[in-house]
């Protein structure tokens, strides 16, 4: 019987301590109701698992009892150390030049511009009149032509902030990358800024804040922290937490991509949060610079951002039954319906963060730059060099097109059609000083199609007014 009880005991301690350090590392409440539940879960197959092994197999042989003290002891000890932090604060801001206006540079993940969104879908030309209309009420000039030469993110904000792609990055074990070499951070502190950093882990801009900088950076990719202040049932949260953490194994992560929901979503509304509260108290001389993964998907809010309940329809941008193309026509709908919900709930927090600097009396000579990295990528054919010749016009479109406005002092807004890739506008505005117009570019827009170790340069099709 003592050999029996040893056996369930070690081979749920076997079950429990992962899991343990997998709550403890993301900082997640142990006495919620979901963590219990997972607990009793492991509690059980343990038992059933440890009950087996009394009788056959190789565990009738081991010294069942040492290794269940041994594994209480890990156990014990990993639930008393400190919790991991999903979120590091480093440096602080000072030395202001309150001679310098305040700018603002949000990077909307997978933010569609005006021009790409698909008008065949029945709420896509509300959408559209309510992004124009949101950027131009708001003293934006926005460019409806503009889109990403690239479709990958770390590509197309290499090129963005170093006017090129002249830029190394370090890629970790996680598979995070550093973004080594950034021209427009250097022209920044240049002119005397000192720089806030919102970075999610996924993709840094700077790895420690330069003195008098601050870098807050969010751990979105396995993060389970935020599904802990959601209305999602209890037992949703704890199928949750334990397909990220079987995901956040290297062995089993190829046998889960797409079948495990990420919740950075859920991180990313946080960070927007983070971008509000920092804007509240932020001045002159100061720069904010925040790379949201919003509306990237899984799209899970509304238009007025409150997050749907039922995980189920938490859907990521392409669908799994669809290969080896992304999309059919029929999941495409579905997503973009559900995209377009949260492009218009990302409008409702900027224009809360808006309202903060208008009540500051900051508006009016601040900078504010807001545009995408790539298209919404809920595309049906895949962005491949292999698959770029069966690419549709509208494939381009979504795989492409990108969000880009600008406010700045003294200077009205409007609406630009100009075919123009939001490097390149990057460029010509904060670095030359110059006309953003280029006749012959816009005449012959083309982007990069990368993938399987080859890059292939192709036709952007002309885009529709």
């Amino acid at each position: 019987m003592s050999r029996l009880l040893f056996n369930c005991t070690s081979v749920s301690l076997t079950l429990a301590l992962p899991m343990m350090v997998f709550l403890k590392h993301n900082a997640y409440p142990l006495a919620s109701h979901e963590v219990v539940v997972i607990f009793l879960a492991i509690a059980i197959i343990g038992a059933a698992l440890g009950a087996v092994g009394s009788l056959v197999g190789p565990m009738r042989r081991l010294p069942c009892r040492g290794i269940a003290m041994m594994l209480g002891v890990m156990f014990l000890v990993t639930l008393i150390l400190p919790s991991g932090q999903p979120v590091v604060s480093e440096g602080e801001l000072d030395g202001l030049n309150q001679d310098l206006p305040f700018v603002l540079h949000i990077v909307l993940d997978a933010q569609i511009g005006i021009g790409g969104i698909p008008l065949e879908l029945e709420r896509a030309p509300y959408v559209k009149r309510e992004m124009r209309g949101f950027y131009q009420e708001n003293e934006f000039q926005l460019y409806g032509g503009a889109y990403s030469r690239f479709y990958n993110t770390t590509y197309s904000m290499r090129n963005l902030l170093n006017y090129g792609l002249k830029s190394a990055t370090s890629e970790f074990s996680d598979g995070s990358v550093l973004l080594r070499g950034n021209d427009w951070f250097d022209r920044l502190h240049e002119q005397g800024y000192r720089i806030s950093v919102i970075q999610p882990d996924y993709l840094r801009y700077v790895e420690h804040p330069d003195a008098g900088d601050r870098a807050v950076t969010y751990r979105l990719g396995g993060a389970i922290q935020p599904l802990s202040r959601t209305a999602v049932s209890t037992k949703d949260k704890a199928l949750l937490i334990v397909g990220s953490c079987l995901k956040a194994s290297r062995y089993l992560r190829p046998l889960l991509v797409d079948r495990v929901i990420p919740l950075t979503h859920l991180g990313s509304m946080e960070m927007m949060a983070e971008v509000a509260g920092q804007v509240a108290n932020a001045n002159r001389g100061q720069a904010i610079f925040a790379h949201i993964l919003l509306p990237h998907g899984p799209y899970a809010f509304s238009e007025y951002c409150a997050l749907d309940a039922d995980i189920g329809n938490w859907l990521p941008s392409k669908s799994r039954d669809a290969a080896p193309w992304r999309n059919t026509s029929e999941s495409r709908a579905t997503r973009y319906r559900a995209y377009l919900k949260q492009v218009l709930c990302v409008q409702e927090r900027l224009n809360d963060i808006f309202q903060v600097l208008r009540d500051r009396g900051m508006w009016e000579d601040s900078i504010i730059i807001i545009h995408g990295d790539h298209g919404s990528r809920i595309n049906m054919v895949p962005a491949l060099p292999g698959t770029a010749d069966l690419m549709t016009d509208q494939d381009y479109f979504d795989a492409f097109s990108a969000l880009f406005a600008v406010k700045r002092p003294g200077i009205p807004g409007g609406y630009f059609d100009a075919q123009l890739p939001i490097d390149h506008l990057f460029q010509r505005m904060f670095l030359e000083g110059v006309a953003l117009d280029d006749a012959e570019l816009e005449n012959n827009p083309f982007v990069f199609i990368m993938g399987e170790g080859s890059m292939l340069g192709s036709t952007m099709p002309k885009r529709r007014r």
